[in-house]
């Protein structure tokens, strides 16, 4: 069964990323010519990727798709690490959370 994709949404992951992945798959020129007939959503890497113009880009630049008339200003509040910079995720931590769900490390591999 061929099933068509009537929406495209892109989350929040990290925009060039997003873009470079697309570049060296082939895709970007498919999702720009899908997010010319069809509706698109991005939430924060996303509406960076789906902008015409980005401010404060990556040195270099980076693939847009393009298809909003939106600019947007990347990493307007500061760069990802300043956000939360913690060691939450600590063995323990870890452990309880595996045993909470009955998982092994295994499992997450």
């Amino acid at each position: 069964m061929h099933v068509q994709s009537r929406i495209m949404v892109i989350s929040a992951v990290e925009s060039t990323s997003i873009a470079l992945l697309a570049q060296l798959s082939g895709l970007l020129d498919p999702l720009r010519a899908f997010s010319k007939t069809k509706p698109v959503w991005g939430t924060c890497a996303g509406a960076i990727l789906l902008a015409q113009e980005v401010k404060d880009a990556k040195r270099g630049g980076q693939e847009l798709l393009g298809c909003v008339s939106i600019t947007i200003v990347r990493n307007g509040w500061g760069s990802q690490v300043q956000f939360l910079c913690s060691d939450l995720l600590t063995s323990e931590l870890l452990n309880d959370c595996l045993h909470r769900w009955n998982l092994s490390r295994l499992d997450l591999v």
